[in-house]
């Protein structure tokens, strides 16, 4: 009998191939956890590269590069989601109002988009690409409801929270 692969693990592995073009190594120990592994680096570096957009911002650079840093912190962000981080969606929407004007990114508005589509709970007919800002007013309205379940790699709601 085969496991099945989970959302979180879909995006995960999107995340991870991400984070080999920046650096990161599959760990060479097999006793190591290789999820614990990944999740540390990207951790670290969805830190690091909050950092530098920030700097970024400070320092006035172009607006273009401006938002090249937020499209490259919204991928990371993606991989956080998947590992339960609710408030990365926020970087997920950035990126996707950034890239509602670029056309040069073809994949990565769907990346962005589907990760939401597929760890939340969207209401049928909610589209994050083309509603990001519809995506957000609702996450506002029932992140407070919202909890990681690790054994379906994706947010449910919190039926204790709803009393």
């Amino acid at each position: 009998m085969t496991a099945r692969i989970t959302a979180a693990q879909v995006y995960r592995d999107a995340a991870r191939i991400r984070c080999l073009h920046l650096g990161y190594r599959e760990p060479d120990d097999p006793g190591v956890d290789a999820q614990l592994h990944l999740y540390t680096y990207l951790k670290h570096r969805y830190q690091e590269e909050h950092v530098h957009l920030q700097d970024s911002i400070t320092q006035h650079l172009s607006d273009e590069d401006i938002e090249t840093d937020r499209i490259g912190v919204a991928i990371l962000a993606v991989g956080m989601l998947a590992f339960g981080h609710l408030e990365a969606t926020e970087d997920i929407l950035q990126g996707l109002l950034i890239l509602a004007h670029h056309d040069e990114f073809s994949k990565i508005p769907y990346l962005l988009a589907n990760s939401l589509k597929a760890l939340l709970p969207l209401p049928a007919g909610m589209e994050p690409r083309t509603q990001p800002l519809v995506v957000q007013a609702w996450l506002q309205a029932h992140a407070d409801r919202l909890v990681w379940d690790e054994a379906t790699g994706k947010f449910v709601f919190n039926e204790a929270a709803a009393s």
